[in-house]
């Protein structure tokens, strides 16, 4: 398990199976999902025995479709029993964070750590899988701490800026609302009095 500070404030998350929350940025309601799956394979014999845990947590945008800035943070570790046979250990984990409407970036980690190891007879494998995720915080200074911390080989990912379907009402409402008062003016009395 590992746990980060951000901002000198420590704050750890453990996810087994299935996590959400939601957090209010800005007045702007964002949810993540963090879902961890493990599955694990035995060889009655004790040959092999392989484990793969996939984790994706993702944040949802907010209306105004900032960017969105993606941090991974994924370790793997190989352990071979007193037999010599390997066992195998594939960890991805995905993540993807929006920011507030303040241009404030909320930053969300996600540490994904997998060990493995076999008994003497090689029968048994445990697999177990630890997240810690740190909560996120909306001030710029605990972020600009977080980006000096952070290692240079975590992956970083800018999306293009998706609207929402709200976002989208909203624009329709504004450009009817710029057509009614357009129609208000002059360039519209003017047709109707050559009509007439």
């Amino acid at each position: 398990m590992m746990a980060e500070d951000l901002g000198g404030q420590e704050s750890s998350s453990k996810c087994s199976s299935t996590q959400m929350m939601a957090e209010d940025l800005g007045g702007q309601e964002s949810s993540s999902k963090c879902s961890s799956t493990q599955m694990m394979a035995e060889d009655l014999e004790g040959q092999e025995s392989s484990s793969k845990c996939s984790s994706t947590q993702m944040m949802a945008e907010d209306l105004e479709g900032q960017e969105s800035s993606s941090k991974c943070s994924s370790t793997q570790m190989m352990a071979e029993d007193l037999e010599g046979q390997e066992s195998s250990s594939k960890c991805s984990s995905t993540q993807m964070m929006a920011e507030d409407l303040e241009g404030k970036e909320s930053s969300s980690e996600c540490s994904s750590t997998q060990m493995m190891a076999e008994d003497l007879e090689g029968q048994e494998s445990s697999s177990e899988s630890t997240e810690d995720i740190p909560e996120p915080q909306d001030s710029e200074e605990a972020n600009e701490d977080t980006k000096a911390k952070t290692p240079a080989s975590r992956s970083k990912k800018k999306e293009v800026p998706r609207r929402s379907p709200k976002t989208r009402l909203a624009s329709r409402k504004r450009q009817n609302v710029n057509s009614m008062e357009e129609d208000k003016g002059p360039k519209y009395r003017a047709p109707r009095s050559k009509k007439n």
